[in-house]
Parts: structure tokens; C-alpha cells; sequence
């Protein structure tokens, strides 16, 4: 009898001291290495805070490996989910409870990009007093650009929330602000959640956004290198390599910019959109060589559309050399390859320069939304409310001169000596 007690003391106690572990790996400072060497100095079972380590460091592989072995299916559950994995399998082989089988359908949509699916799943009656739901359904909405129905989901917030809970909410808080351009507001938010959970993916990622666009490319280029360096998912590893070669273009880093689309092209041979998205940021800074490069790299086109790729690319260069009616005449075989709406404004946008030639005036331009100072001869500030909110930087003008017109271009140039919260009281006013 004493023998059986004493067992059910021990068994009281592991569950105690895994519980406080769990709660100190999920609610205090997210450091997996720490959580494993006290959970070792318990004398209980640490598969499960290994497998933590694991995985925070990118190697999911031996993560899942453990959780497996360990019996923790919805963690196995949740990387096979992430890394693009069938589920159902899965989730009929581990007899994953019904609400949270469809919270993982919901997020092997969400991870694919398929947006609206995941928002289908997310909302569905079966998920909404699941707050991991709720957070994936928002943040679907914000890639949907559907603002205002994420914004709702925080308004609904529950008025008793654990402490990772508000995190969560904290996080969804910074990420609508960061779609509404309120990138300052955005980053204090960001920063206050990875002082608790200092490896959280969605703020470090997002902040990097954050410091590209304010200047700050040393800073966005650090954490993109440690992401890269972790990131095992295939998507999610795609975008970043993406998003940190238009950052390393627009600061005209372009030998970096070169390493990360080669990689792409090799690791992601079915991305021709990134191809032809490259070869535009390329001529936007005028690098014709490397936009030429790299846009000859769709001339193996197999499908409409990466004709129409192809078709469009091969026209933003000839629009750039000022061959107009060429341009045009590329824009519409892209626009028959694969009828898109982003083919017909080209075409529109075309016509009208080519008509303004024609009869040697300029097309219509609303002179009351920008302000203009001239720096030189060739440089200007211009500042614009076109599109909200605006952040300090300098752009570049390059006339060319055609028989019949002046064509202006505006280059988007980020400037390393200014910084938005000490110098935007120095932006430019008068015009």
C-alpha cells in the first residue's frame, strides 16, 4: 500500500513539474535551453523540451522525430502541418481530436498561401471558441487585405486571457498596424512581444520588413540572415529569400541580390514570377544588364503563363530603352498568352503614353498631391500622399529626352543618413 502511494506521489509530482516547465517554456522568456537544463536537474522526462530545442533551431526534422517517439502527436501533428506534409493521413493515423484536425487543415491551407481557404476553415463554426483559430483567421484577413474584419476579431477579444494569450493578441494588434502603415507603431508593438518570446518568427519577420522600409538595411539584413539561416519550411524560406532580394535591389546591393535569385531559381525552379518581378526591380534602379539576365531566363516558357511573363518582361525593357510601340506590341502577345488585369492597365498605361507623343503633350498629372524640391540637376525630394501615409526618402529623377517628349522617372532610393524618428520633422514642405 505504501509502495502504490508512494508511485502516485511521483506520478503527481512529474505531471507538476512538467506542467510548471510547459508553462515557463509558453509564458516567460522563450529559451528552449534554458527550460531543457532545468527540466534535466527535475530528473523527469525531457524528450519534449529536446525536441523544443530542436525545433526553435530550425532542424525540424529531429523535432518531429522526438515528438513522435515521445507521444506528442499534436506537435509532430502541427511541423508535418508546416512543412507542407498530405495531413490527412496524419491526422487519421494519431486520431486527432475532431476541432483540432480542422484547426490543421485550416493552417496547411494558411501555409500554402491558399488565403481564402484558410479563412473558410478558420470561420467555421466548429473553430470559433478556438482562439489559435481566431489568430490564423485574422491574419488570413490581412493577407486578403480584409483590414477592417481582422480588426474585428481583436475588438472581440475575451477579457481574462493567460499571458500568452495577450502576446498572441499583441502580435495580431502590431500586425494590423503594420498594414495600415503605422510602421513605428507597429515596431514598439513587435519589439514588446520578442522581449517575452525573443524568437518569435511572425515579429522578427515582420520587423525586418520594418527596418527595410525606414532605412535600417544593416539591421533588416541581420535578422533576415538569422530567419534564413533557421528556416525550414519551404514557402515560408521562398518568401524570405524573395523579400530580402527586392531589399538588397533597392539598396542597390546588387551582387547580393544576385546570390539570393540564384539560389531561387536553382531551389525553385517553378517561380518564373520571381524571374520576371526580379528583372523589373532590376530595370527600376537601371541595371538593363542584369535585367536582360535574368529576364532571358524566361525564354524557356512552357505554359501560357510563363509566355506572358516572358511577353511582359521582354516589354518593360523596351518601354525602358524608349522603344514605346515595341513595348506595346509585347504587352498585348502577354496579355493573349494569359489575359490578366495587370496586362490590359499595361496596355492602357501604353496607349496613353504613345497617344500624349503623338500629339506632344503630357499626359494629365495632379500636381497637388506631390511636393518637389530640386537638389541638382538631376536629383529632386518628392514627397507624396498618394498612397497615405509617407516615409522620408529620397528619389531620383533621370530625364530622357524623345523627339516629341520629356519622360521623368522616379528611381525609389533609401538614404542611409536619414532616420525617420529623429529627422522626419526636417521632410521637405514648400514645393
Amino acid at each position: 500500500m505504501l509502495v502504490i502511494m508512494l508511485s502516485l506521489l511521483n506520478i503527481l509530482l512529474f505531471a507538476d513539474d512538467f506542467q510548471k516547465l510547459c508553462d515557463l517554456m509558453e509564458y516567460k522568456n522563450y529559451a528552449p535551453r534554458k527550460v531543457f537544463t532545468m527540466c534535466q536537474k527535475s530528473g523527469i522526462d525531457c524528450t519534449y523540451f529536446k525536441a523544443k530545442i530542436f525545433e526553435s533551431e530550425g532542424n525540424a526534422g529531429s523535432a518531429m522525430d522526438l515528438y513522435l517517439r515521445g507521444g506528442y502527436y499534436d506537435d509532430y501533428t502541427r511541423l508535418q502541418t508546416c512543412s507542407g506534409s498530405d495531413i490527412e493521413p496524419i491526422l487519421k493515423k494519431y486520431k486527432i481530436e475532431d476541432k483540432k484536425a480542422s484547426f490543421y487543415r485550416g493552417l496547411s491551407a494558411y501555409t500554402r498561401g491558399d488565403w481564402k481557404g484558410a479563412v473558410d476553415i478558420f470561420s467555421g463554426k466548429e473553430l470559433s471558441d478556438y482562439l489559435p483559430a481566431k489568430f490564423y483567421l485574422a491574419y488570413a484577413y490581412l493577407m486578403l487585405g480584409e483590414n477592417d474584419k481582422a480588426k474585428k476579431i481583436t475588438e472581440g477579444r475575451p477579457s481574462k486571457l493567460n499571458f500568452y494569450d495577450q502576446l498572441e493578441y499583441k502580435k495580431l494588434d502590431a500586425f494590423i498596424l503594420y498594414a495600415e502603415n503605422k510602421q513605428f507603431e507597429a515596431k514598439k508593438l513587435f519589439m514588446e512581444v520578442l522581449a517575452s518570446q525573443p524568437g518569435d518568427f511572425i515579429s522578427l519577420k515582420y520587423l525586418a520588413h520594418i527596418y527595410y522600409r525606414t532605412g535600417w538595411f544593416d539591421k533588416a539584413e541581420k535578422i533576415y540572415a538569422s530567419l534564413i539561416s533557421k528556416e525550414w519550411r519551404d514557402t515560408e524560406l521562398y518568401y524570405l529569400l524573395s523579400e530580402r532580394a527586392e531589399m538588397r535591389v533597392r539598396y542597390f546591393k546588387f551582387d547580393l541580390a544576385v546570390k539570393d535569385a540564384d539560389r531561387i531559381i536553382k531551389e525553385y525552379p517553378g517561380r518564373k514570377d520571381f524571374i520576371a518581378l526580379l528583372s523589373s526591380w532590376f530595370l527600376e534602379h537601371d541595371n538593363l544588364q542584369l535585367a536582360e539576365k535574368y529576364s532571358e531566363k524566361l525564354a524557356d516558357a512552357k505554359t501560357p503563363y510563363e509566355n506572358g511573363l516572358y511577353m511582359m518582361s521582354k516589354g518593360l525593357l523596351e518601354e525602358f530603352k524608349l522603344n514605346d510601340r515595341v513595348a506595346l506590341e509585347y504587352f498585348e502577345k502577354a496579355n493573349q498568352f494569359f489575359p490578366a488585369v495587370e496586362y490590359s492597365d499595361r496596355i492602357k498605361m501604353a496607349e496613353s503614353d504613345l497617344s500624349s507623343m503623338d500629339e506632344s503633350r503630357a499626359p494629365k498629372m495632379d500636381c497637388d498631391k506631390y511636393k518637389v524640391q530640386k537638389l541638382s540637376n538631376s536629383a529632386w525630394h518628392v514627397e507624396s500622399n498618394v498612397f497615405g501615409n509617407t516615409w522620408p526618402v529620397n528619389y531620383f529623377v533621370q530625364q530622357k529626352t524623345a523627339i516629341s517628349y520629356v519622360m521623368l522617372k522616379l528611381r525609389f532610393v533609401y538614404s542611409k543618413e536619414i532616420n525617420f524618428e529623429e529627422r522626419s520633422n526636417l521632410w521637405i514642405k514648400q514645393a
